[in-house]
């Protein structure tokens, strides 16, 4: 049952009388509209699946390229998200993928796979210190970004930074 309906701002919608139902399932789903930022160590990643990644970096950098693509399109079940991103309330998300290439991996920048523009997928290449860009950019976007990574001490860095847990 409804009086009126019509389309408003997120920002306003806290101002108006809200169906009862909705208003109480308003202050779950308002956290779960923002954007899932995640920043991904690459080199970390890469390196925790024995394929040869070692012989070819630039090469195994391009296929975890591929697969961050298909994940950012296909989106990923809510439940892996943190609590504080709101997964209670959704499904699936679709997140905001930063990588970030370090080393001899850097080459894949110049041969980038054409799905990645088509998802959304920001690609970083690290100056210097590969953990420095990582937590560099999570601090630049603001919020609190998820960073994957299994580097103890980067995952410090970015926790002290305002990271999520991952």
């Amino acid at each position: 049952e409804s009086i009126e309906v019509a389309w408003h701002p997120v920002a306003r919608l806290d101002e108006l009388p809200l169906h009862p139902g909705f208003a109480h399932s308003w202050p779950v789903l308002r956290p779960a509209l923002g954007a899932v930022e995640v920043v991904v160590d690459v080199a970390n990643v890469m390196g925790a699946t024995p394929d040869g990644w070692w012989r070819d970096r630039p090469g195994a950098a391009r296929r975890l390229m591929q697969r961050c693509a298909r994940l950012a399109t296909a989106g990923l079940p809510a439940v892996a998200l943190p609590v504080e991103l709101g997964r209670s309330a959704l499904r699936h998300a679709w997140p905001r993928l930063h990588l970030v290439l370090e080393g001899a991996a850097r080459a894949a920048v110049d041969d980038l796979p054409p799905e990645l523009t088509a998802a959304g997928v920001e690609v970083v290449a690290a100056p210097g210190s590969g953990d420095d860009t990582i937590v560099a950019t999570a601090q630049g976007l603001g919020g609190a970004p998820m960073v994957v990574t299994a580097d103890r001490e980067l995952r410090r860095r970015a926790l002290a930074g305002g990271a999520l847990p991952r």
